[in-house]
């Protein structure tokens, strides 16, 4: 598996424990920080590197590639990125993305709040002041929902094998909790299995 964005490394780390052959990539600072080269090293013996528009693995390398709440981190174009996982992906493998769900209602964030955002004169995504304190790619720039990524992934030349959505944590509102059961398209998050084509 290649967990692509792995940040932390503890899905890597989850995995490997679970007996999963494990990479990881991830872009500065992650991927240049001393203590997570150590782990990285140490526990996993996976490559760490700067970039993830150039993986540094042969063709059909790997059966699965996680991209796990990474893809609204994206602000360049991820062209080059899709370009080389469907590369490094075997025939037959699939690439897991799950992201949060721009119409997920109640814990902050989603479309409600940025509508809101906008009507007040703010401005819609990362505020300016997280734009000019940001210290990692932590933001996220764009969000998506179901008919974007359909969309999305159909320009790259993916076929959506699966798509699910799911929340976060329980809602202390049991109200909120009833509705988002009744439209998963409120849920937190999206999930996805791709396929090559």
């Amino acid at each position: 598996m290649l967990d692509a964005g792995g940040q932390f490394l503890h899905v890597a780390l989850a995995l490997r424990e679970l007996g999963y052959v494990v990479d990881a990539v991830d872009v500065a600072p992650y991927a240049e920080d001393p203590r997570l080269l150590a782990r990285a090293r140490a526990r996993l013996g996976v490559h760490r590197i700067r970039s993830l528009a150039v993986l540094p693995f042969p063709d059909a390398t790997f059966d699965v590639v996680l991209l796990l709440e990474v893809l609204e981190h994206l602000a360049q174009n991820p062209r080059p990125f899709w370009t080389e996982a469907a590369r490094v992906l075997r025939p037959g493998g699939r690439v897991i993305v799950t992201t949060p769900n721009l119409y997920r209602v109640g814990g902050g964030g989603g479309a409600a709040l940025q509508v809101l955002r906008l009507l007040t004169g703010r401005g819609m995504g990362p505020t300016v002041e997280e734009v000019l304190g940001l210290q990692t790619g932590a933001h996220h720039w764009k969000e998506y929902g179901r008919r974007e990524l359909r969309r999305y992934f159909s320009l790259l030349g993916w076929r959506i094998a699966q798509m699910d959505s799911f929340n976060y944590l329980p809602s202390r509102r049991p109200s909120l909790l009833a509705l988002k059961r009744l439209a998963p398209a409120l849920q937190d998050c999206l999930y996805l299995e791709l396929l090559r084509g």
